[in-house]
């Protein structure tokens, strides 16, 4: 699901709680979560409603002036209208652990060197830190590829 940056700081704020979408199948599950630009948003209740059922004051809380704007917005296009409750829920949680990876408390890396499985060749991967110059050793059990 899409959201554009502007419709996100409102979200966050606040002052958006409801998004409206046309769908031939929703993309997006109640209970779920999305990772945007500016954090991760809790998808609240998501069902299927016709135009007919969308008030004025929903509109609203999607972030529309009114009624007749959100209907144009959604168009013609094919597919359902999707009512979707979001709600800011965070920060990103890997944007904790990316900073944290470096400094010992959350390993990034298995410690110490180890041998390849099929031949017992060592195998060692060197890295450093961009921010502290902090060298660190580590293996990998299945070859050298960091992620």
């Amino acid at each position: 699901m899409l959201i554009r940056t502007a419709v996100l700081q409102r979200i966050k704020s606040g002052e958006i709680t409801l998004a409206f979408r046309r769908w031939r199948k929703p993309t997006v599950k109640q209970g779920g979560s999305l990772r945007t630009a500016i954090g991760v948003l809790a998808v609240g209740d998501v069902r299927k409603v016709t135009s007919c059922a969308v008030s004025a004051r929903e509109a609203e809380a999607a972030g529309y002036d009114n009624r007749r704007t959100l209907m144009a917005e959604l168009g013609s296009r094919e597919g359902d209208i999707y009512r979707i409750e979001l709600a800011y829920a965070g920060t990103d949680p890997r944007v904790a652990l990316r900073e944290h990876a470096w400094t010992g408390s959350t390993p990034a890396l298995p410690s110490g060197p180890r041998r390849s499985p099929c031949c017992g060749s060592l195998i060692v991967i060197r890295t450093s830190c961009p921010r502290c110059s902090r060298r660190r050793s580590a293996a990998s059990e299945t070859g050298s590829r960091l992620t």
